[in-house]
C-alpha cells in the first residue's frame, strides 16, 4: 500500500513567547488561519524545565490558565487565546510552554493507499518572572581531555537566557588563533547547567598553549581560558 500524505493546516502565532509576572498577569496569544482550509486545533500547557545535562524536560501542568482549550479556525479567522498566571510571582522564574497542534481531519483514502496525515505543532514560550529578576551566569570549569575542549555553562541566576553563540578558540605561545569553531545555543533555564564540547585535531590541538570559550546570549557575555600542554591532547 502506497502512502499518501494529507495536507496539512497552516496557521500563524503572535506573539511567539510571553512574558508574565507582577506587572502582567495575563496575556494574550492570537492565531491566524492563513491557509485555504478550516483547520481544528487543540491547545495545552506543560512546564518546561532542563535536567543536569541542560537538556528540555516538558511535564503536564495545571499552572497556567489558559482558554480556549479548542480552536476552530475557517480560512482567514483568527481566535485570541487568554493565557493567565496562578498565585503570585515566584523567587526563581517558572517556564511553561503553551502547544497549539493541529488536529489531523479525516480524509478519504484512494484505493490501494494508506493515508498518512500530517499535523502542525508550535510551542510557545512562557515566562513567569520573579519579583526580583537576578541575571547571572557563569563558565565552570574548562577542561580539555584527549583532544576535546569542554565548558560547563551555569546559569547561577534566577532568571533565564538564551546563548545565542558558543566561540571556541585556541591560541598558540606566540597569540596565533589557529582554531576557532562556532557552535549555537539554546535556552538555559534558571538554575540549569549544559556542556559544550568540541574536538580538536590532534596536529593542532598539541601547537596550542591556550583554549578560550566566548558564551554570547542575549543579554550577557560570559568568557573563560585554560591553558593546554601536550599531554591533554593525547587519545
Amino acid at each position: 500500500m502506497l502512502p499518501v500524505v494529507a495536507a496539512a493546516g497552516e496557521f500563524q502565532v503572535s506573539p511567539i513567547r510571553l512574558d508574565l509576572g507582577k506587572t502582567a498577569k495575563s496575556g494574550v496569544v492570537t492565531v491566524s488561519n492563513v491557509g485555504n482550509e478550516k483547520i481544528n486545533l487543540q491547545v495545552q500547557s506543560t512546564e518546561w524545565k532542563q535536567d543536569n545535562k541542560g537538556k528540555d524536560q516538558y511535564s503536564a501542568s495545571t499552572d497556567i490558565v489558559y482558554f480556549p482549550k479548542i480552536i476552530m479556525l475557517d480560512k482567514g479567522d483568527s481566535q485570541m487565546i487568554r493565557v493567565g498566571m496562578k498565585g503570585a510571582p515566584p523567587q526563581s522564574e517558572k517556564t511553561y510552554r503553551l502547544y497549539i497542534e493541529e488536529i489531523p481531519q479525516p480524509r478519504k483514502a484512494e484505493k490501494g493507499k494508506a493515508q498518512v496525515a500530517i499535523a502542525i505543532r508550535f510551542g510557545v514560550p512562557i515566562f513567569i518572572k520573579p519579583a526580583s529578576e537576578s541575571l547571572k551566569g557563569q563558565i565552570d570549569p574548562i577542561t580539555v581531555v584527549k583532544g576535546t575542549a569542554t565548558a560547563l555553562v551555569r546559569n547561577t541566576g534566577n532568571v533565564h537566557f538564551r546563548i545565542t553563540t558558543v566561540t571556541i578558540t585556541g591560541s598558540t605561545a606566540d597569540g596565533q588563533k589557529i582554531f576557532t569553531k562556532e557552535i549555537k545555543g539554546w535556552y538555559l533555564l534558571a538554575g540549569a547547567e549544559r556542556s559544550y564540547s568540541e574536538p580538536i585535531p590532534p596536529d593542532v590541538c598539541r601547537r596550542l598553549e591556550q583554549i578560550q570559550f566566548d558564551i554570547k546570549a542575549d543579554l550577557l557575555t560570559l568568557s573563560g581560558t585554560h591553558q593546554i600542554n601536550k599531554e591533554m591532547c593525547l587519545p
